[in-house]
């Protein structure tokens, strides 16, 4: 562990490895997968929806991220995968 001040920010950055979990990719639809294989974003090109090749769907610290690498650049990118059930009750018209 080392701490930095930057700015007038402070940082602590804890060296640790954290566990992941290996899951299934193909637990999803097709028509999923392709959306989460396409709604990405790229850090390095710094432009949306570039799309990932390679990817890895795992578990860490009970989230759960689709990892790849961006079709553009190569860079890994990572996305983290939320579930939000939506109460179609809630939805008038």
């Amino acid at each position: 562990m080392y701490n930095e001040t930057w700015g007038l920010v402070h940082i602590t950055v804890i060296s640790k490895k954290m566990k992941r979990t290996i899951l299934d990719f193909n637990i999803f639809s097709e028509e999923e997968q392709d959306w989460y294989l396409s709604e990405t974003w790229c850090s390095v090109c710094k432009k949306p929806d570039l799309g990932i090749i390679e990817p890895l769907y795992y578990s860490e610290e009970d989230k759960n991220y689709i990892e790849g690498k961006c079709k553009i650049c190569n860079t890994t990118t990572r996305t983290q995968i939320t579930v939000t059930e939506i109460d179609e009750n809630d939805y008038t018209q």
